[in-house]
């Protein structure tokens, strides 16, 4: 089913990529390319739950049974990582009674791929952050949010990762998406960011530098 969804998406990625992806006459595929990273380096919505098919549904179903159901349903920020081939896990901020605690849920097996549910190991650690790296994250979660928009070309992902940004704040609950990155951009240094928060040599004063220097970019 997998190899045949991706046929269909490779499909669809070819045909827009000669029609449909806004690519300047006589521009190079290298540069197009470059450019659109450029251009799509924002969050994108969130598709809605009606338009998913119903394998997808199952496959959400399990993700948020597996890695969801053992969190906080309020969190300040939390990033859902779906990769194509690998394990899926997600790295969770909350304040539980005035302590910031940095919570990743894991699992020893891909979720998509696993024959037998009742064989997936979940796996939990934890750790406690300072209040001001928490709030940093916190406004750059809702900074990133609040850029969200839909991308202005037709250009398509095969295999690669899928995140999930959710944040509650001012705004009331949020969640955008995005597909693979491209390294340097700011979303792809948000993720880095996030991802740090689960290191056990993390550095708060030198992450926090990071943030700042970030922020410089939305």
């Amino acid at each position: 089913m997998k190899a045949f969804l991706t046929t269909l998406v490779l499909v669809s990625v070819i045909w827009n990529s000669y029609g449909q992806t806004g690519r300047i006459e006589g521009e190079s595929w290298s540069n197009y390319v470059e450019r659109t990273a450029i251009e799509s380096d924002h969050l994108e919505p969130v598709d809605s739950y009606f338009d998913y098919f119903k394998y997808e549904i199952d496959y959400k179903n399990k993700i948020r049974s597996f890695l969801l159901d053992t969190l906080n349903k309020r969190p300040l920020a939390r990033l859902l990582v779906l990769p194509s081939f690998t394990s899926e896990y997600v790295i969770n901020l909350e304040n539980i009674e005035g302590t910031y605690v940095v919570t990743k849920v894991s699992v020893d097996r891909s979720i998509w791929y696993a024959e037998n549910p009742d064989d997936i190991k979940i796996i939990i650690s934890e750790r406690s952050i300072s209040k001001t790296l928490a709030d940093k994250i916190d406004n750059l979660f809702e900074t990133a949010l609040d850029q969200t928009k839909y991308k202005n070309n037709g250009m398509m992902g095969t295999d690669g990762t899928t995140y999930y940004f959710t944040s509650i704040g001012n705004s009331g609950r949020r969640t955008a998406t995005k597909w693979s990155p491209r390294k340097g951009t700011k979303i792809n240094q948000l993720i880095g960011i996030t991802e740090a928060l689960t290191l056990r040599n993390l550095n708060e004063d030198q992450l926090i530098d990071e943030i700042d220097k970030l922020m410089g970019r939305f």
